[in-house]
């Protein structure tokens, strides 16, 4: 999946399928991506809960990856806080390409061998994927597919020998999955009318999987789930695309895309859930002689979301259904200057949000601009503003989850952000290598940060349900991140082999600017939990640092290729997380969740 490859991306990690870009998010358990998420500059970010389905992404038709680091709302909406993802589909060219991959693989046992809970057999994986595309004369087609299975490394919850269960052999479900997805692209360029074109691309996937909330324990049960964690899912998921380009003589280029996306997944414990996401975008774009190369940039944007889920049944009337609206404009402007050496840009959005009853509205605005100093040498800075307003699943989400329990928090208010950055990127040349190397540094703000936060939200004399104890997205008050980034990329034909490069290394320091600012109080009167701040909810609130984060990563890749053959190496290294919630250290310490992490 894609998510494997963006590891590689300096300054970004995946963790537990939720993107981070320098360190702006932590571990959300899969609610509310502060990275927008981008199939042919379309939302894929699933409309009730903002949650990525990087599986479902049709990475065989890939042409480019783009990485947008930094609050960019003002072209991207909500949940571009920290930055943007855009997967963006290739057309086919003049010659017809086809292309297949087969491909296995198998678990090794672990270096502990208590923790191997398989037998002789280890778990195997595989799969195998597909892409063809040509054209007929004026009509453009792509197809693809793929299929992939996996047995998964963590087993089932462990069972005593002199257990009286109905599963004495250990069959119970694990952290298996197998899925299949075909995806079509077609595009017809008009005869009749010059500078129109069309059409409508499709993809679709059905998948069975589990999805293992907590593992059992850092012992034997390290790659074994914790009992009633587990969550068995048949999913249902496509998407329909129709668009339409027009680039009139004048040079005014119009587009119109839109794209439904349905989502289903039944899943076991009463967590079933299906949404429906329309988006819809029309673009205007002018290009214009003043005093420089201009480009005006104009567009009007509304999407949609209708959820019925049992997931989802916090709100005021219990129900569960929830729609989202959403409705934005926006206005950018692009100009060079001093004979193109000086570039300048900037924009602004206004955006208006409604889940349910509740209506929000923002206006955002960005600048930034590039200098030329010398052949190769550029200088850049920007200022941006970001906002991301809370999905349907982070307000109304109620469930259970082993023993524990995920509370609905209807009041959760919108998190916002501004972000400075200033950079230097030199070009250079070695004979027939040619690359780049960048240095920048940032600094990002967030107002109303969301965290799902422990603490006593039910009724802490219900004995059934951990006496009340759970998680809860809370607005936790003020976050900064701070750091730098250093990126040296190149490519080039050495021996008769064409060699490409990518190394980077990002440093982050992420804290907390309120950490001792009560965020949160228990909701029944007599409760005895403490109100809930940054200080007394971290397992190590030393330097204010932010919980799941890595602080450094670096990520190294080198490539090289001599006709048919391909051989590279990579290397990935994140920084020790530091910080994580302390609920989790005293749930094991407590012997209530004995995990083994205290």
């Amino acid at each position: 999946a894609l998510n494997d490859a963006m590891d590689q991306v300096p300054g970004v990690v995946v963790i537990d399928n939720d993107p981070q870009i320098r360190a702006g998010s932590g571990f959300s358990y899969g609610a509310g991506s502060r990275v927008m998420m981008l199939v042919d500059d379309m939302p894929i970010l699933s409309g009730d809960i903002g949650r990525p389905s990087w599986t479902f992404l049709p990475i065989e038709n890939l042409e480019q990856l783009e990485v947008i680091k930094g609050a960019s709302s003002v072209m991207h909406g909500s949940a571009a806080l920290s930055g943007v993802i855009n997967v963006r589909t290739a057309y086919p060219r003049s010659e017809p390409r086809t292309r297949a991959t087969v491909f296995a693989g198998m678990y090794d046992a672990p270096e502990r061998k208590g923790a191997k809970w398989w037998g002789d057999n280890n778990p195997l994986q595989g799969g195998a994927s597909f892409f063809h595309s040509r054209q007929f004369g004026n009509f453009d087609l792509v197809l693809g597919g793929n299929a992939f299975s996996d047995a998964g490394y963590i087993g089932p919850e462990p069972i005593p020998p002199d257990s009286l269960a109905k599963d004495p052999y250990r069959t119970a479900p694990a952290n298996y999955e197998n899925r299949i997805r075909f995806n079509v692209g077609t595009r017809w360029r008009s005869k009749r009318t010059e500078g129109l074109s069309y059409g409508i691309n499709a993809n679709v996937m059905k998948s069975r999987s589990t999805n293992v909330f907590i593992w059992n324990d850092v012992d034997s049960g390290l790659y074994r789930s914790f009992p009633g964690t587990v969550t068995r899912t048949l999913g249902t998921q496509y998407t329909i695309d129709p668009f339409v380009v027009y680039l009139s003589p004048g040079g005014m280029r119009h587009s119109l895309k839109v794209r439904y996306y349905f989502q289903d997944f039944e899943n076991d414990n009463a967590q079933s859930n299906a949404s429906h996401f329309l988006f819809g975008e029309y673009q205007v774009q002018q290009q214009f002689d003043l005093l420089g190369p201009t480009t005006l940039t104009a567009g009007v944007v509304g999407q949609r979301t209708r959820s019925v889920a049992e997931l989802y049944t916090g709100n005021s009337e219990g129900s569960d259904r929830n729609t989202a609206t959403n409705a934005a404009g926006y206005l950018q402007l692009d100009k060079k200057l001093l004979r193109d050496r000086l570039a300048l840009s900037a924009g602004v959005r206004y955006e208006r949000f409604q889940v349910n009853e509740d209506e929000q509205a923002r206006p955002v605005v960005r600048a930034g601009a590039t200098y030329r100093v010398l052949e190769g040498t550029f200088l850049r800075g920007s200022y941006g503003q970001g906002f991301r307003f809370p999905t349907i699943g982070e307000r109304f989400i109620t469930t259970g989850i082993g023993q524990l329990n995920i509370y609905p928090n209807p009041d959760l208010r919108p998190e916002e952000s501004w972000n400075l950055e200033a950079g230097v990127k030199q070009g250079f040349r070695i004979r027939d290598f040619t690359g780049y190397i960048d240095a920048v540094v940032f600094r990002q703000e967030f107002s109303d940060y969301v965290e799902f936060t422990f603490g006593q939200w039910g009724d802490p004399s219900d004995l059934d349900n951990l006496l009340g104890l759970g998680f809860r997205s809370v607005n936790t008050g003020g976050a900064r991140v701070t750091g730098y980034e250093l990126e040296l990329a190149g490519r080039g034909n050495a021996g008769g082999v064409v060699w490409s490069a990518l190394l980077g290394w990002t440093h982050t320091l992420p804290v907390s600017t309120t950490p001792d600012q009560v965020y949160a109080t228990p909701t029944f009167p007599n409760s005895i939990w403490p109100a809930s701040t940054y200080a007394n909810t971290s397992y190590d609130p030393s330097d204010n640092i932010l919980k799941f984060r890595v602080q450094d990563l670096f990520r190294g890749d080198l490539q090289g290729e001599r006709g048919r053959w391909m051989a590279g190496v990579s290397v990935r290294y994140n920084s020790h997380v530091r910080n994580i919630d302390r609920a989790f250290v005293d749930l094991d310490e407590s012997g209530l969740l004995p995990t083994g992490v205290g």
